[in-house]
């Protein structure tokens, strides 16, 4: 079975899991915008489960460095449990490589 792992590339979207309360979705767009994310047009959603919910907001692509700057900025708020930065697609300089 052949995969595509791709190393790097231009995120365009996250999804943070926490457990529920406190306005979670104002704190991740202001971590987004705090590192640089053009937030203008962008999608949302949140799912609550049971003791949990799930935030997915779609953004402009970003750079590695402003993907960067978010990680970091994620590793700091207590409150998420899990985080999932979405690629979109290869940056120009380097591109996805097969695995098998």
């Amino acid at each position: 079975m052949t995969r595509n792992r791709q190393l790097t590339g231009r995120v365009g979207g996250i999804t943070v899991q926490a457990a529920c309360g406190n306005l979670h979705v104002i704190a991740l767009w202001r971590v987004l915008t705090d590192a640089g994310a053009c937030v203008q047009g962008t999608s949302t959603t949140c799912v609550r489960r049971d003791e949990f919910e799930r935030i997915t907001i779609s953004f402009a692509p970003l750079s590695r460095a402003q993907a960067d700057r978010i990680l970091s900025s994620l590793k700091e708020q207590r409150w998420i449990t899990h985080a999932l930065l979405h690629v979109l697609g290869p940056e120009s300089e380097a591109g996805p490589s097969l695995e098998e």
